[in-house]
């Protein structure tokens, strides 16, 4: 589920192969994840997660270039449940681990 497409072969080029045709799908977007996936990567079902979206102060937490209010706390949230560290994180939602970090910060103020 997490990766649609992994078709690196070879050893020449394989990182930038790998960067190219890899396509990540955890993101927080209304009606791309069911609600088992919310449950098994945040821990609350899609219901509560949209609630506590909509519960967020728009002023304290804005939307931004690079993610909004739900990619920020479901990156908290993941964080919380699964113990990952932000550098896995950063992998699996193709962040920076330093946009990774300042988004998980930017929820806990």
């Amino acid at each position: 589920m997490w990766i649609i497409s992994d078709t690196c072969t070879g050893r020449t080029g394989q990182r930038q192969h790998l960067q190219a045709n890899v396509a990540y799908i955890v993101y927080f977007i209304v009606g791309l994840l069911t609600n088992q996936d919310y449950l098994r990567l945040t821990g609350i079902t899609k219901v509560n997660f949209n609630n506590l979206v909509d519960s967020t102060h728009t002023r304290l937490l804005l939307n931004t270039d690079l993610r909004t209010r739900r990619t920020a706390i479901g990156l908290l949230l993941v964080r919380l449940r699964t113990g990952l560290s932000i550098y896995m994180l950063a992998t699996l939602f193709n962040y920076t681990v330093q946009q990774t970090s300042r988004f998980i910060h930017a929820v806990c103020i």
